[in-house]
């Protein structure tokens, strides 16, 4: 079921479930919603046969839905505002890619002065993390065979929309307590549903925001050259400068061979270094160069992950899977619609085990909410 469909089926489902005394929602606006919902979308002739009864399962719960949805929405407002927030706030989004790109302007001016070191931590720091994640994203595929569990980073993301909506909900307690158990109910339920579409959507955000630390690295050191005369060079307590052309060799490599410009040898990294305030010359070069690798190492990697995700977010946007409870609870609804479900007997055979009376009368009022009222049992 779609995404925004199964939003308004949990919705309804959860204020039909709280409201039984059918002051939100009349009994007689429930069965003529099923009613419309049968007439709207006729039996195709494979309702009974696999995916063809699930299809149809589905467009008669989104339909009846969606005729239902008026009603709640008429009596208390506040339900359309849940049921747009249930997907993730807008602005939640926005927050950490704007955050990212700050910090990453923010690490082209870290030292405060107009020098660029080309060994410089914060930048070496930022390409590390990123490789590490890459082989620990990879590692994770390979173990997990593409169904790796959250991390702890996107499943807090995604949790901060359920709390969002979850806070809505006990707001509304102080003027409905009963429509405000049916919020928490439905917040429950469609969280525990959506939970996979949630975790996409929030592995994008904080791909996008990994990207805009780059560009805002990038912007930062070109806004800054722009307006600033910035002198390159380096200074190390362990490398000398044969040492200092290896490590440059292997981070500045690829970006070298792309954008041609050739890495300094040992002699002019000589005369580059920063000793008794001499030493570095202009920056020009080694900006294109550090702009070029972070657009490696993190900007490309960072978006090309983003789209997957997207990707990934859309597909389980189109098929949410349907919770366990929901059989039940379409049998219920349309179980006072004649042809809509079939009929049948509920048969318990317990074995090795004799249930005593209490637990056969729990037993029957668990019933309804598995399998839809109106289905006698034959206990064996």
């Amino acid at each position: 079921m779609r995404e925004e469909e199964l939003r308004a089926v949990l919705l309804v489902k959860a204020v039909e479930e709280v409201d039984t005394a059918g002051v939100v929602i009349p009994p007689a606006d429930r069965i003529t919603a099923a009613r419309e919902a049968v007439r709207q979308c006729p039996d195709e002739g494979d309702a009974g046969r696999g995916k063809g009864a699930s299809r149809r399962t589905e467009r008669l719960l989104g339909t009846r839905a969606a005729n239902l949805r008026a009603r709640v929405a008429a009596r208390h407002p506040v339900s359309e505002t849940i049921l747009a927030m249930a997907g993730g706030p807008a602005w939640l989004a926005w927050v950490p890619v704007i955050l990212g790109f700050a910090l990453g302007a923010s690490l082209s001016a870290l030292d405060g002065s107009r020098r660029i070191n080309v060994l410089a931590f914060p930048f070496f720091g930022l390409i590390a993390w990123n490789l590490v994640l890459y082989l620990v994203l990879l590692a994770r595929l390979a173990r997990y065979r593409g169904r790796a569990p959250a991390a702890l980073l996107p499943g807090a993301l995604a949790r901060t929309a359920s709390g969002y909506v979850m806070r809505l909900a006990a707001r509304s307690r102080a003027f409905d307590a009963l429509f405000a158990k049916a919020l928490e109910r439905f917040a429950q339920e469609w969280f525990a549903a959506a939970r996979p579409l949630l975790l996409a959507r929030a592995t994008l955000v904080l791909h996008l925001a990994a990207a805009a630390v780059g560009l805002g690295l990038i912007g930062g050191l070109y806004f800054r050259g722009l307006v600033l005369d910035y002198q390159a060079g380096w200074e190390s307590t362990f490398l000398d400068a044969s040492g200092v052309h290896r490590a440059l060799a292997a981070i500045y490599g690829p970006a070298s061979w792309i954008a041609g410009i050739a890495i300094p040898d040992a002699a002019q990294l000589e005369a580059l270094r920063w000793q008794g305030g001499k030493g570095g010359g202009r920056a020009d070069l080694w900006i294109h160069l550090l702009a070029a690798t972070c657009a490696i190492y993190v900007v490309v990697p960072r978006l090309v992950l983003a789209i997957l995700s997207w990707l990934l977010a859309q597909a389980r946007a189109r098929h949410t899977p349907l919770p366990e409870s929901m059989p039940g609870y379409f049998r219920a609804s349309f179980a006072g619609v004649e042809g809509s479900i079939e009929r049948g007997t509920v048969l318990i055979c317990p074995y090795a085990y004799e249930p005593s009376s209490e637990a056969l009368e729990r037993l029957r009022k668990w019933l309804p909410t598995a399998v839809g009222a109106g289905l006698p049992a034959d206990l064996r």
